[in-house]
């Protein structure tokens, strides 16, 4: 069987060591950095962990170039995902005006909401940005009990008396 081109890392921990970090960590992503980290240090090259694991080739080797530079803490430090997302158009107190104008019924509609943020605070939602930012505020649309269309609200008041 081929071998991948050999490396060289200075380890700062024995094979156990990472073992036990591999199999006491919680985050999900950060854990399978640590997997890979012990696998590389029992002598297993880096398609084989890449292999193992189910991730390209490349990620094992940023995994490794991070831990040259500082360890795992450094291999701990990078969160999932390059891109974290954008910053929010509004600032949490702004957020909590929001709900609290939501929980008077100042609103109706959507657009109610669009209209008060961009008078308020001069921010703009498109549709989507609106309902997103509603729906993680849990701010949801009031809507009145179904009924069915051959009720009779005079007959239902009269079995609730027992009449």
């Amino acid at each position: 069987m081929a071998r991948g081109k050999t490396f060289k890392v200075a380890w700062q921990e024995d094979a156990a060591t990472l073992k036990h970090a591999y199999q006491r960590e919680s985050v999900a992503a950060v854990r399978t950095r640590l997997h890979a980290l012990w696998l590389l240090r029992e002598d297993k090259t880096m398609s084989e962990v890449a292999a193992l694991l189910a991730v390209h080739y490349d990620t094992v080797q940023s995994w490794v170039r991070w831990y040259r530079q500082g360890g795992l803490p450094e291999v701990r430090r990078h969160l999932v995902g390059g891109r974290q997302g954008r910053k929010p158009l509004l600032s949490g107190e702004q957020q909590q005006q929001l709900e609290v104008q939501s929980e008077r019924g100042e609103f109706r509609q959507a657009a109610d909401v669009a209209s008060y943020l961009e008078r308020q605070f001069g921010v703009c939602y498109s549709k989507r940005g609106l309902y997103s930012l509603l729906a993680r505020r849990r701010i949801v649309k009031k809507r009145p009990r179904p009924q069915h269309l051959k009720a009779d609200p005079v007959a239902q008041a009269g079995w609730k008396k027992g009449v």
